[in-house]
């Protein structure tokens, strides 16, 4: 297992193994259980430092399809509360889901 959190190796883990992940929060530190070429699991946190409390969400390898799937119950608003922490500046998230809204 290897823990990573600095820029340099969350962009190259996002760009490697973690494509088109479609999530509205950026990871910010990964678990990479197994090989580092091809991770049986990835691990990924809105927090640098996560707490062992912390809930990731976790990736697992499909051979079938060369990809990982993701799931877990981390959710966005957890996800924006764990992000506005970091970089410690006051935000209002306000989502609008209604596509028909101007």
């Amino acid at each position: 297992m290897t823990f990573i959190n600095t820029p340099d190796a969350m962009k190259w883990l996002l760009e490697t193994h973690v494509k088109d992940l479609a999530i509205s929060w950026e990871p910010r530190s990964a678990l990479i259980v197994g090989n580092e070429d091809c991770p049986d699991e990835i691990h990924l946190w809105p927090a640098r430092n996560p707490v062992v409390a912390d809930t990731p969400l976790i990736g697992h390898y499909r051979s079938d399809t060369d990809t990982y799937e993701f799931c877990g119950p981390l959710q966005r608003e957890e996800a924006m509360k764990i992000d506005a922490q970091e970089r410690k500046e006051p935000r209002d998230y306000h989502f609008d889901h209604n596509p028909d809204a101007a």
